[in-house]
């Protein structure tokens, strides 16, 4: 009877091994998906940016040219990261810039929020002049943006992974 109960407390600490390797699995995989997670925002941020200034060089050109209404050249632009937001579709259900970004789920910034809910509030109110200034100024601010963003993207998505790295192997050496 002493062999049987030597052999289950044998099995007892290889089978809490095993439990402490899967932790250490459970814990760099939670990890990997925090540090995706976070990594896919800032990602989402800068192609939401570079999708509105796509579109602000899109509606310009149609002021220039054609001045047409929302309507219908809002059905002409298309840009994932816009679609995916729900900004387009809302656009060309509705024809109001405002109301569209209002409606939108959004990722960008609260700088580059704030500049696109200037110009949709006030866009289509004024002058072709005026709009093309207005359009003009707001696509070179937004240009600025989307520049710093694109520089500073990877470095915070290298941050990001580091520290959820180290993280994780803190916790897997306290485990330990």
């Amino acid at each position: 009877m002493a062999g049987g109960g030597s052999r289950s407390f044998a099995d007892f600490r290889r089978g809490e091994g095993t439990l402490r390797y899967l932790g250490m699995i459970l814990i760099f995989a939670a990890a990997f998906g925090i540090s995706r997670a976070l990594t896919r925002a800032t990602g989402k941020r800068l192609a939401e940016a570079e999708g509105f200034l796509a579109l602000l060089t899109f509606m310009k050109g149609e002021l220039t040219r054609y001045a047409r209404p929302v309507n219908e050249w809002s059905r002409l632009f298309s840009d994932g990261a816009l679609e995916e937001s729900g900004f387009l579709p809302h656009l060309r259900a509705h024809g109001d810039l405002s109301a569209a970004y209002a409606a939108s789920a959004s990722a960008l910034g609260e700088e580059e929020k704030k500049l696109l809910t200037s110009l949709f509030s006030t866009f289509g109110r004024g002058y072709r002049e005026e709009e093309l200034a207005s359009l003009t100024a707001t696509s070179a601010a937004l240009s600025e943006i989307v520049g710093r963003c694109r520089e500073e993207t990877p470095k915070n998505e290298r941050v990001v992974r580091t520290l959820t790295a180290a993280a994780a192997l803190a916790l897997v050496i306290l485990l330990l």
